[in-house]
């Protein structure tokens, strides 16, 4: 495996987080078409689409702190912040985003069920390959 691609000998960039960001690419490309091909507003896709990965990220890193290593990031607070070392958790994502997007749903007076389905296939495909990125 390739955890870090080493750029110079004092620079290298983590193979996994090179990955996420060109799935988050890929994934906003999909979400535009998808908005374009069913009519759903690409401003405002493109605005959840914002909220899911900021909120996804945050979440992601929360979780891993208050649930997987609390002990290690009291003594370390500001280790919490090191996100290129790793030490993110799926649920935590992914609970933080979806909540996030249906609060910010309601508030723009959009039904969070239509728009679901509208992301459920583009979430799948962002998880799957973040799947396979982790072995990288």
């Amino acid at each position: 495996m390739y955890p870090a691609i080493h750029l110079t000998e004092d620079v290298a960039l983590p193979t996994y987080l090179l990955a996420i960001s060109l799935v988050y690419c890929l994934a906003l490309f999909w979400v535009v078409h998808r908005a374009e091909r069913f009519e759903f507003s690409r401003v405002l896709a493109l605005d959840v689409a914002l909220v899911i990965m900021v909120a996804g990220f945050i979440g992601a890193r929360l979780f891993h702190v208050l649930y997987e290593m609390p002990d290690y990031y009291l003594a370390n607070p500001l280790d919490i912040f090191r996100v290129w070392q790793g030490g993110f958790v799926f649920y935590g994502g992914a609970l933080t985003a979806f909540f996030s997007a249906v609060f910010y749903l309601k508030r723009k007076g959009e039904s969070w069920k239509r728009w679901a389905d509208f992301y459920a296939p583009v979430g799948a495909f962002g998880y799957g390959l973040g799947r396979i990125a982790c072995l990288l």
